[in-house]
């Protein structure tokens, strides 16, 4: 399949689809989440752990969503 822009690993793992957490990882997170740790040791964790490619803004919205509650906590949500 031909594209009009480069596609690789690290250009796929910056899609929202493969960003988007699982059910049983939002509930590990929002333990961790009430800890309130560092938003760049919560990114290496998503990342590694889960194996995304979260940014340290998209943590920190993730983390803000977490927080508050709210009943998905998607990346662009």
């Amino acid at each position: 399949m031909d594209h009009n822009h480069p596609t690789t690993p690290d250009t796929f793992a910056q899609e929202y689809q493969v960003k988007r957490l699982a059910e049983t990882e939002r509930k590990h997170l929002e333990d961790i989440v009430k800890l309130d740790p560092p938003n760049e040791g919560l990114m290496h964790l998503v990342n590694s752990e889960f194996n995304k490619a979260y940014t340290l803004t998209e943590i920190r919205r993730l983390k803000h969503q977490l927080k508050s509650g709210r009943a998905r906590g998607d990346v662009d949500d």
